[in-house]
């Protein structure tokens, strides 16, 4: 997280504002993420996902 908002610091002092922008959505999603981790839930990978799609919660 300290990268990227570093990265949108250089973009934008570079005039690459479209780019710091994509990069500002990526740190957001990236400081959602963390948060949810703290607060002890679980983030589910793809995987998981088409388990629970198929009804199959075990394997």
């Amino acid at each position: 997280m300290k990268t990227t908002a570093k990265m949108i610091k250089v973009l934008e002092e570079r005039g690459r504002y479209d780019t710091a922008e994509k990069n500002r959505t990526n740190l957001k999603r990236y400081e959602d993420i963390l948060n949810t981790i703290k607060q002890g839930n679980i983030i589910f990978g793809r995987l998981e996902r088409v388990k629970q799609k198929q009804g199959d919660l075990n394997g």
